[in-house]
């Protein structure tokens, strides 16, 4: 891998996402729009950095493969992993026990990781850029689900993420 395929990697794995019994790691793009037309460019992902990493071999090939995150994830706080720091979901304003948890509640598209680029990331140090965040959490706003981060070890306990104004 050259130094450029490598500033590029780690560039989406400081914006990537892992979700428990959803693999593989992906970059959530919904907020910004389709991957491949630059949406992520202010995160250094512009379409020939992510057509890199593509022909690197650490992206899978299609940038706006989707992946549905159960109802489940939304209404009982199952934590997951974005650039190293746990998260978790939490549906607004719904009566979730009377939904079935196996139906899908959001629809996630972006650039997925490939089985190269999933092992490559478990051993970068990753950084959660705080922009990425805080769009993200207003994207979910909208669609009446709130982003928490875990604070503390045990992740029990969480902070609201404040949308991006």
């Amino acid at each position: 891998m050259n130094q450029s395929a490598a500033a590029n990697f780690q560039k989406a794995c400081n914006i990537s996402s892992v979700f428990v019994g959803v693999s593989p790691p992906k970059i959530i793009a919904d907020p910004f729009g389709s991957a491949d037309e630059n949406s992520l460019e202010p995160f250094g992902l512009n379409y020939d950095n992510l057509a890199n990493l593509v022909e690197t071999g650490l992206l899978r090939y299609e940038l706006n493969e989707w992946r549905e995150i159960w109802r489940f994830f939304v209404t009982h706080r199952v934590v997951f992993d974005h650039a190293g720091q746990s998260f978790w979901f939490l549906a607004e304003g719904a009566d979730n026990s009377s939904i079935p948890s196996l139906l899908p509640t959001l629809r996630l598209t972006g650039p997925s990781f490939s089985q190269i680029g999933t092992e490559l990331r478990s051993v970068v140090n990753m950084e959660v850029s705080e922009e990425y965040i805080a769009k993200l959490a207003g994207w979910l706003k909208e669609r009446n689900t709130r982003l928490y981060r875990a604070v503390g070890k045990s992740g029990n306990q969480g902070q609201l993420v404040e949308p991006a104004v």
